[in-house]
């Protein structure tokens, strides 16, 4: 009868012991997807200081949007051109027609400030 237990307790050590080093492995794991996860995070949310007009002139088009950091992006049909001489125009395509603004920019502290 001994015998019988003491291979028991034998096996369900033995068990445990495995089970203890799967948990460590994957608490590892979690750990460095989350280091991970950190730096890629913050490195996506750098901000970008613009020193003067020269950095921005030309034609951007923008692919998508979204309004705020928690809902989906949405499929953009914008066409943003920023001119030397402080200008900017902003088209855009809808299914229902077409929009087009025109307008004033300046950059103040490494912001563009559209007015």
């Amino acid at each position: 009868m001994l015998k019988v237990v003491r291979q028991r307790y034998l096996i369900r050590e033995r068990l445990t012991l495995e089970f203890q080093v799967k948990i460590m492995k994957r608490i590892i794991m979690n750990f460095g997807v989350v280091i991970i996860s950190m730096f890629v995070a913050f490195n996506a949310n750098a901000e970008v200081k613009i020193k003067d007009n020269a950095e921005i002139v030309g034609v951007w088009k923008v692919e998508e949007t979204r309004p705020s950091m928690e809902k989906p992006k949405r499929v953009s049909h914008e066409v943003w051109t920023f001119n030397k001489d402080g200008t900017f125009k902003n088209s855009a395509k809808d299914p229902r027609n077409n929009i087009e603004t025109k307008s004033t920019y300046v950059i103040e502290n490494g912001i563009i400030k559209i007015a």
